[in-house]
């Protein structure tokens, strides 16, 4: 049976709506999870390559906001919001992680990996967006 948007997220998936600020419905036709998927049908046939593809570039999608994003915010209304090195790097495991079981079942790709990010100073005035 071939691969939906709703395999991928809760409760038979990993990926939750949470993880995604800002997105409606992960399972939009056209929404990310769609399009990861749609990637991944077009470099293999293999489910278990496509299902590694998806969560790739899903966990790297996350690595990316969090390390674009202060690691510390306070709101008037809803408190403060802080994440760590450690959980903003584990999100970068995670998508390494699948991406070498990808790479494992289909071999290298022609997709560039990124750069290791580098350390940045962050001010505590950065607004989130």
């Amino acid at each position: 049976m071939a691969l939906s948007p709703a395999d991928f997220t809760e409760p038979e998936g990993e990926l939750r709506d949470d993880m995604f600020p800002g997105v409606d419905d992960l399972e939009a036709d056209g929404g990310h999870v769609d399009t990861w998927l749609s990637e991944a049908k077009d470099k293999t046939g293999d489910e278990d390559a496509q299902e590694h593809w998806v969560y790739h570039r899903a966990y790297k999608a996350v690595w990316l906001r969090l390390t674009t994003n202060p690691h510390q915010a306070d709101f008037e209304e809803d408190g403060s919001l802080r994440y760590s090195d450690r959980q903003v790097g584990s999100f970068k495991e995670m998508a390494d992680e699948r991406r070498e079981s990808f790479e494992a079942i289909e071999g290298e790709t022609d997709d560039p990996q990124p750069q290791p990010a580098r350390s940045q100073t962050r001010s505590s005035t950065t607004r989130l967006v």
